[in-house]
């Protein structure tokens, strides 16, 4: 039951969006709405997770934690270097060489997130790639705009791997078209090779090269307040 793990009265979730769209703010909007929120700790080292549910909490605002399941390294020097290269061209534009980034894989800070959970738990935790492994469950904003623009044009959706090496649904634009077809599995590899393209691209206002992350209902969204989202999706319930 709804009531049985969390303290909303309005069985709304915000969802936990990484990458920075989902804010304390927002987490407070949908409590305040009645809904339940839900940080997003993808992305962030352990100490900014802390601190943003220090913030929750000084605010009485209660909230769950997403966190990324890591998994083993899904791509090799050479399948990653042919990607590498391939893409190349697209960094030209931000002055990046994309073509000697470095294979990185990491695991998020897993360990050290689960750590703090443990010792500072919180309603719920919910998990993104999967469910950890059985000894860790015993253990106890506003869109870009390059976005907006996109949402205007007649774009569908399409499930690529072409920005993160992982599949993911967004919105169709020309990175999509170009690397879709010859795109490797290998994440976080891949998300870290083109992250500082995707960081470039958002500041320029370029929605070409940006990842455009959007469900297949993304042209029923409104914008508005965070509350009035929640009173229009619990009135529908």
């Amino acid at each position: 039951m709804w009531t049985d793990f969390v303290s909303g009265a309005t069985p709304v979730v915000g969802a936990p969006m990484a990458g920075g769209a989902t804010t304390c703010a927002l987490v407070s909007a949908v409590a305040a709405a009645g809904g339940f929120g839900f940080v997003a700790a993808g992305y962030k080292t352990p100490e900014a997770v802390a601190a943003e549910l220090a913030e929750l909490r000084a605010a009485g605002t209660p909230c769950g934690v997403n966190l990324f399941v890591p998994g083993p390294p899904e791509i090799g020097e050479a399948e990653f270097r042919r990607y590498a290269g391939q893409i190349a061209a697209e960094g030209g534009p931000y002055g990046l060489d994309l073509a000697a980034a470095p294979l990185l894989h990491d695991d998020d800070h897993w360990r050290d997130k689960i750590d703090l959970l443990l010792a500072d738990p919180v309603p719920v935790a919910s998990f993104t790639f999967g469910l950890p492994d059985p000894a860790h469950r015993r253990e106890r904003s506003e869109p870009h705009p390059p976005r907006r623009r996109r949402r205007r044009g007649p774009h569908h959706t399409v499930i690529t791997r072409a920005f993160t090496g992982r599949p993911a649904r967004g919105l169709r634009n020309g990175f999509v078209e170009r690397y879709e077809a010859t795109a490797p599995l290998g994440y976080p590899a891949v998300h870290h090779l083109t992250r500082g393209m995707r960081a470039a691209a958002a500041a320029a206002g370029d929605p070409d090269r940006l990842h455009l992350w959007a469900g297949t209902g993304y042209r029923s969204a409104s914008t508005g307040p965070a509350g009035a989202v929640v009173d229009l999706l619990a009135a529908a319930l």
